[in-house]
């Protein structure tokens, strides 16, 4: 009976008299091997808890830092669509505008090529020749046997300097003022 309350109490183990050496250091190494094991088990336990904190800390550092990243990026694509929506606007505005001039109105390359043509240029001459981008601007003015000929706008494909002045062409009737600028880019 005191051996089932012993060990029921909590007892790790349990000897009777007389006590025999051999058992008494058997059951002391048993019960220190116990301790040590329940030692390195608490040691074990407490390393895992604070590797455990450690990673904690960790991921919570590692998601405040996430939530500000993604702050920040939410902020910028705001910004980057706020700027794309003023482009857009810019450059309907910019098209309308083009357009809304009467007179011909085109921006070529160095070579006389037409790059863009605004409404007024486009009604009167792709009728007859298609879509001018890509066209020889000197095709509409001055048909196909004046385009080696010398004309106004030469200055500026030559010098970059602005020229206007009152001339006729070829294939319109009347005269015109002429202004041509340049446009410069990289």
């Amino acid at each position: 009976l005191n051996l089932v309350e012993g060990l029921e109490g909590g007892a790790d183990g349990y000897l009777t008299k007389p006590i025999d050496q051999r058992t008494l250091l058997a059951h002391v190494t048993a019960l220190l091997r116990i301790k040590r094991s329940e030692d390195a088990r608490q040691r074990t336990e407490k390393a895992l808890q604070e590797a455990h904190d450690q990673l904690e800390n960790k991921v919570l550092q590692r998601t405040a830092e996430l939530r500000a990243s993604n702050a920040f990026l939410r902020q910028e694509i705001a910004e980057r669509k706020r700027i794309e929506e003023a482009l857009v606007s810019a450059t309907e505005m910019w098209e309308q505008t083009f357009n809304a001039i009467p007179d011909h109105l085109y921006i070529m390359d160095m070579n006389g090529v037409i790059l863009r043509a605004n409404k007024a240029m486009r009604d009167r001459f792709e009728p007859a020749h298609g879509d001018l981008v890509g066209l020889d601007f000197r095709l509409c003015y001055y048909g196909p046997t004046n385009l080696e000929g010398n004309h106004p706008s030469a200055a500026v494909l030559s010098s970059g300097s602005p020229v206007v002045c009152e001339t006729r062409f070829p294939l319109l009737d009347g005269s015109y003022v002429l202004a041509s600028y340049p446009l410069r880019d990289s």
